[in-house]
Formats: structure tokens, sequence, C-alpha cells
């Protein structure tokens, strides 16, 4: 009894000397933070809440809660602290070591329109200092960013409440963002101009800005026509080099009947044209399974003629489906335009790598009855051996999915031999869901010209 009375004595007696230790203060005579190169050493230690400050008592226990709050907030995979005795108070050093980078995601305001993104960019850096414009996947800096931001519209005069999502990637070329979000407010596009147009194109300009009118605002979307519809017009009367500023976004006086839950906004996109171009001369490289003028005719451009630029990509994307049929499944083609002010004229320069000739393997169908089965394989033209056609794979497959009373799944392999496709066609039910094993890398050329579709 009396040795755990002891016991008892020493942890309490080491929790006083703790929480003693804890208690004590001194004034901060030299703050670092060390170990960072995504943050700068000032933001870090911003971030902490603490200063140096030689008339300024800082408690232990508040140096301790500096460093948790830099660990919470996800942004590091290991924070270390220290503080030493130092000539009128102490030295505190914290010292980090980085996550990597794809352990951090872009932000998007997606409907957060009372601000300029330069500016909302700054505010938000204030008041969370380690915001560079991405946060990290895990920890408490996104839910730093959603109270700052609710915060600063609230000295705006805007009531809203703002949720974060993780918006991921999809196949249209978006890329993975952390979407921040005014939940309870309706923004609406009720006004939209580019400015900075030659009087020559405003009318397209004007037909196609009068798309955006009555839908829902969004900064993704906004994006996307203006690099899809807005430059698209440019590009077709060989604007090459046209530019566009950042969007300037007013919000407009509600109406005295309104709906408050609605806000409404005028939208200006400066742009900056620069010259129309015309054609000049093309050359080729590197190519071999297709000649030059085959190539040159699939662009379907003339030297002395205004280069149509959304023309021009179509048919850079034919010339890589026309590779794709061949077989050259991995083929580069890339441009070098070079532009002659003077004479309004650009000349292209193509560089092209085929990559390697991939053939046919082998062809599978699971999930079917033989007699099934055998009539897949009879309708089923490209033989063991032949250039793999991923148009060919394509179109079979589309057109499968028209007949076909059951969904499948499409799997592509590495065949028994080197640079050969097998393919595996499954096909599913409710037992057995569509589940793809395997990556698939098919052939798949991109839309030049996807436009925003109200």
């Amino acid at each position: 009894m009396g040795n755990q009375i002891r016991r008892y004595c020493i942890a309490l007696a080491l929790l006083a000397c703790i929480a003693s230790a804890s208690a004590q203060k001194y004034p901060i005579v030299k703050l670092t933070a060390s170990g960072s190169e995504r943050y700068l050493a000032e933001d870090i230690l911003h971030y902490t809440g603490l200063a140096e400050n030689k008339s300024v008592d800082v408690p232990l226990a508040a140096v301790q809660a500096a460093a948790e709050k830099l660990n919470a907030s996800g942004a590091f995979a290991e924070v270390k602290y220290q503080h030493t005795i130092a000539p009128g108070g102490m030295k505190v050093e914290f010292t980090l070591v980085d996550k990597d980078d794809d352990q951090f995601v872009p932000c998007e305001f997606d409907n957060v329109v009372w601000l300029p993104e330069a500016e909302l960019a700054t505010e938000l850096h204030n008041r969370v200092p380690l915001y560079n414009g991405t946060v990290p996947r895990e920890g408490g800096m996104t839910d730093d960013v959603v109270a700052a931001l609710q915060g600063l519209l609230k000295q705006r005069g805007v009531e809203t409440n703002i949720v974060s999502s993780l918006q991921e990637p999809t196949n249209t070329g978006s890329s993975e963002t952390v979407q921040f979000r005014a939940v309870d407010l309706e923004v609406k596009v009720a006004r939209f101009a580019v400015s900075g147009a030659s009087s020559g194109l405003a009318r397209e300009l004007d037909a196609e800005g009068k798309r955006m009118i009555g839908l829902t605002y969004n900064r993704g979307t906004l994006n996307k026509f203006i690099e899809k519809n807005l430059r698209s017009v440019y590009l077709k009367r060989g604007y090459l080099r046209a530019s566009f500023a950042s969007p300037v976004i007013d919000v407009l006086p509600a109406a005295p009947a309104g709906n408050s839950a609605l806000v409404e906004v005028a939208i200006s996109v400066p742009v900056m044209e620069g010259l129309a171009y015309r054609l000049g001369a093309m050359q080729w490289t590197g190519n071999k399974a297709v000649s030059a003028a085959d190539l040159q005719s699939s662009l379907r451009a003339a030297p002395g003629q205004t280069v149509d630029g959304s023309a021009l990509s179509r048919g850079e994307n034919a010339i890589r489906a026309q590779y794709a049929r061949l077989g050259y499944l991995h083929m580069l083609l890339t441009s070098e335009p070079t532009f002659d002010d003077a004479a309004h004229t650009v000349n292209y320069k193509y560089t092209v790598n085929e990559g390697d000739l991939f053939r046919m393997g082998k062809l599978e169908v699971e999930g079917r009855q033989p007699s099934a089965a055998a009539k897949i394989h009879l309708a089923w033209k490209l033989r063991e051996g032949d250039p793999f056609d991923a148009s060919y794979v394509r179109t079979f497959v589309a057109d499968l999915k028209a007949t076909a009373n059951a969904p499948f799944i499409v799997e592509e392999s590495e065949g028994e031999h080197a640079k050969t496709v097998d393919l595996t066609l499954i096909f599913c039910t409710s037992n057995q869901p569509c589940r793809p094993t395997a990556e698939n890398h098919l052939f798949s050329a991109q839309d030049a010209e996807q436009e925003i579709k109200p």
C-alpha cells in the first residue's frame, strides 16, 4: 500500500512539474521556421500566431499549440519545434518537412463574384497565411479558407454559407480542384460583353455572349466559354494570338421587389485581338508512314489563305486519328509556328513522332453463351496480326452496344507478342457488375471545338 501511495505521489508531482513548465512564460526574442520550400518562413510564422516581441511574455503552452496548429493544417509531413533560453527571453525554432506536390489541390471559387480573383487571393492569404492558391488534401486548411472566405464576404455585407468539395478530373480535360461555393445564393448572368473587340467581330461576339445570359454563373463555365467559344471566333478568322484578360464581374443592384437569394452579375471580358494571319509555308519532319502531301491535305489549309485556327486543330486531330487507324497508337504531333507580323503570315513546322506500330492480338468474349460469342467473333473483322485500328474498335463497340441486350466493357491488355493488343469484351450482369481490371489506353482524339452549350 505504501509503494502505491509513493508511486501516486510521484505521478502527481510529475504532472505538476509538466503543468508548471507549460505555464512558464518568456518573451520570444528570436522566432524562426526552416525546412519548407513550398512556403515562406514569414508566412509559416504568421500562421502560428507567434511573433518576436521582447515586451510580451508567451507561455510555453502557446508554442506547443502553434506547433499543433501547423501540424493540423495538413500542409506538412513533419513538424518539430524547440524553445531554448536566449538573452532576454527564449528562442523558438520550427523545423518542417514539406509534403509532396501531389498532396495539394488547386482551389476554385465557383460562384464567388464579390471580389476580383487577384484581390480574393490576396485577402485569403492575409487571413490564412499558408494559402497560396492550393490546399492540402488532408488537414484543416480547407476549413480555414472556408471560414476566412465567409468572414470576408460578411464584411462586404454578403450573408451566405460557404461549402467546399473536391471536384474529380473529367474526361473533358478538367483537372482536380477543391471548389468553394456559396450554397444559399443563386448567381445568374444578366449581361455579357467583350471589351476591346473590333467592329468587324463585335456582332458575332455579341451573339455568342447572349448564350451566357440567364445561365447560372460559375467560374469554371465562364473560363471554358472564353477559351472555347470566344477564342473560336478569333481562331476562325486568323487571330491566332488573341488573348483574354481576367473577366470583370460586377454585381448588379438587387431589384426592390426582387428575390433576396438571387444575385445578378454583368460580365465584361477584355480582349487583345492582335493580328489576323495568313498561312505561309508548312514543313514536315519525322513522318514515314504517311507522306507530307497527305498530311498537309488533312489540314485543308493552303498558303496565302487566312488561317482558320479551329479548322487547323481539327485537321491535326484528324492526323492523329489517321495514325491511330494505322496502328500507331502513341504517335505525337507537335507544331511550331513562326509569326511574321510585318507580312501578317505564319509558317508552321510540324514534327511527327510516330512511335511503335501496334498490331491486333486476340479477341476474347466473356459472359456470353458460346453461340452468341461466336457471332461476335464472326462480325469482328480486325484479324490477329493486322495493324491495330483504334477507330474500328470504337465503331464496332458502338454498334455492338446498340444491338446487345446486356451491358459490357472493353478491356485491353498487352498481347503474347511484343507490341500487340489483346481485347476482351466482358458482358456484365446484376450479380457481376462491370468492373474493369486493366487500365485502357485506346486512342481517343480530342474535340478541337468543344463549345459551351446552354
